[in-house]
């Protein structure tokens, strides 16, 4: 289209000026016309040989707009897929505040899709959690505070479940790579949660396991919404079901405590 357009353009410009004039513009703007095409061809094709991960592969060239900040996505779920599947199992809770990032970054269609993509392939064994890390250091070398934000959802998403001792490691290792001055702040923030999940339970750090376990049956049987009167409403119901859900992260993040500290 380029060599065409160039080639009337020029013969139309130089026609005043004679057949021969006519003729070495229109040759010229023919070359032209062919470097202009050539060059869509090339950028074409480059496009077109990208990788699985399409644009959001290449992180220092992706897309900016203007109602969210421009992460690398790829690596970034994929270490939280790798933090939330590290302790066995991907539990309800972390795949909703997944989904609660996706939103938050205003994720839709194919940039959801790579983002569900990536969080799944981090469950893999094999992934690369240290070259995720880097990656997403490259990528945000000129907005610390991006990365701070990061770091603080990928802590996040460890806390809805156990926070168990792999994750907490696999936070100081992202730490450490992300050059974050966070270690004091994850191991804080693990005194804090056994503390609160005490507090839930009405138990003290120096309690024995079997105290600790009848206060959560007790607790359990106090709170169950199958225990509420038939007329009971659904608004009472779902609190019921979620002071339960509460009880029992509580007891899961106490027990997991316990054991790692045998």
């Amino acid at each position: 289209m380029g060599k065409i357009i160039g080639l009337i353009f020029g013969i139309s410009l130089g026609i005043k000026f004679g057949a021969i004039v006519a003729l070495i513009l229109g040759y010229l703007g023919f070359k032209i016309g062919q470097s202009f095409d050539e060059g869509l061809r090339k950028k074409f094709k480059a496009n077109h040989q990208n990788n699985a991960y399409g644009r959001f592969y290449d992180f220092h060239q992706q897309y900016h707009h203007s109602f969210r900040i421009n992460i690398p996505i790829i690596p970034f779920f994929g270490i939280l897929g790798h933090i939330a599947k590290s302790d066995g199992n991907v539990s309800s809770a972390e795949i909703a505040k997944t989904e609660k990032i996706i939103k938050s970054l205003s994720l839709i269609n194919y940039e959801r899709t790579q983002a569900i993509h990536s969080f799944r392939r981090g469950k893999d064994a094999h992934f690369d959690f240290d070259e995720a890390c880097n990656e997403i250091r490259l990528a945000t070398m000129r907005s610390f505070s991006t990365r701070q934000l990061l770091f603080k959802w990928m802590l996040e998403l460890a806390q809805q479940g156990s926070f168990s001792q792999t994750q907490k490691s696999l936070l100081t290792r992202a730490a450490d790579l992300l050059e974050l001055n966070t270690r004091e702040y994850v191991e804080s923030q693990d005194s804090s949660i056994l503390s609160d999940a005490h507090a839930t339970l009405g138990t003290q750090s120096s309690d024995s396991i079997d105290k600790i376990k009848k206060n959560y049956r007790k607790l359990l049987g106090q709170y169950h919404p199958d225990r509420l009167p038939p007329d009971a409403s659904q608004s009472q119901r779902d609190i019921a079901a979620d002071k339960v859900i509460k009880i029992k992260k509580a007891y899961d993040t106490i027990s997991q405590y316990l054991r790692n500290s045998k």
